[in-house]
């Protein structure tokens, strides 16, 4: 018996994962607004807790998979994985700024047009500096988007990733303890204790996944530990934050699930044919969702669910194309740089 978690599998779970974080935001809204329903009370309570967790059980699988092909570089590894997440939150940032200073000009002018003065490239980058600096950390930290706390946290861990996965080749034992005390210091600074630690899982889930039952040992015994401590720091330590029950109650929730997937894909051979492009654009879809949300709140239009999802999806899909444009244009650019630098070194030598 082994995980059979493979990537076309995954590509499904983590799109269904994003969805289930956009619901989550938009649901919160709605539930805000007076609606009843119990599906939007559901997304709204629970769905954000479980989408964050499958996102950071399968980024720690994910990077497992890779780091036993083949272990990178420091310099590799930036590239790949950390540029890989950075820039595309970087690039939505800035293209967000100047959404907000549309939708801003909509109450500053009277008319349906543009104001020669609003037109005025002196009044852009005023406009574009005061946003930036009423936005602490617009591009390093929030993002300008508190719902983006995540990228944050990735990028951390990560690097305890990298560490980890360099001390893991020479000693095991020492690479693990690496990895924990580099989660356990990550969840100190951030805003979602009881998703982080499903990072470490998903790690061991892949490094185990072919070694018959050692997937049950090595990813449901620190998954169950992980649980009860959890459980009790939210009961015991945050009860001032939010009913600590509640919050434990997510947690468990969390916990339970994760640990069913695990069960159900180790039992029984899953493979789900899905298309790649759609597991893809999940990053994306968490990175405009939010703001699709909010600019029409702003704007005081109200959304339809099924709208919602179709803008969030159609959206991601041309963000997505429009940063891929930007990365193949910045290696070529890259290259050509390296090329002058060359021959500047070689005429200066001779």
């Amino acid at each position: 018996m082994k995980l059979t978690l493979t990537k076309s599998t995954s590509n499904c779970i983590k799109f269904l994962a994003a969805l289930l974080v956009a619901m989550h935001h938009y649901s919160q809204n709605v539930v805000a607004a007076g609606s009843d329903n119990i599906f939007y009370f559901l997304c709204s309570t629970q769905g954000g807790y479980l989408g964050v967790a499958i996102f950071f059980f399968l980024s720690g699988f994910g990077l497992m998979e890779s780091e036993q092909k083949h272990h990178l570089g420091l310099l590799q590894f930036l590239k790949k994985r950390i540029l890989k997440v950075y820039m595309p939150v970087l690039i939505v940032t800035v293209l967000w700024m100047f959404v907000v200073l549309t939708i801003e000009n909509k109450y500053v002018t009277s008319s349906n047009t543009l104001s020669s003065e609003c037109l005025h490239l002196g009044w852009l980058l005023d406009r574009m500096y005061a946003y930036i600096e009423s936005h602490p950390g617009f591009a390093i930290t929030n993002y300008s988007d508190k719902v983006l706390w995540f990228v944050k946290v990735i990028l951390q861990l990560y690097i305890v990733f990298f560490i980890f996965s360099s001390a893991w080749v020479k000693n095991r034992l020492f690479g693990n303890i690496i990895l924990w005390i580099g989660i356990i210091a990550t969840c100190f600074t951030a805003s979602s204790i009881i998703s982080i630690p499903f990072f470490g899982i998903g790690v061991y889930a892949s490094e185990y996944k072919n070694k018959n039952y050692k997937v049950f040992n090595a990813s449901l015994i620190p998954l169950l530990i992980s649980a009860v401590i959890i459980s009790c720091y939210c009961i015991v330590v945050t009860p001032e934050f939010k009913p600590g029950i509640i919050l434990a109650g997510h947690a468990l929730f969390n916990y339970i699930f994760i640990g069913l997937v695990i069960i159900c894909f180790t039992v029984k051979c899953i493979d789900i044919q899905f298309p790649a492009l759609l597991g893809v654009i999940s990053y994306d879809i968490y990175l405009v969702h939010n703001k699709i949300l909010t600019s029409f709140t702003t704007l005081n239009i109200n959304l339809e669910s099924w709208l919602f999802i179709t803008l969030s999806l159609a959206i991601a899909f041309v963000f997505y194309y429009f940063r891929k444009i930007l990365t193949i244009a910045f290696n070529q650019l890259w290259k050509k740089l390296k090329v002058v630098t060359l021959k500047i070194t070689a005429n200066s030598n001779c």
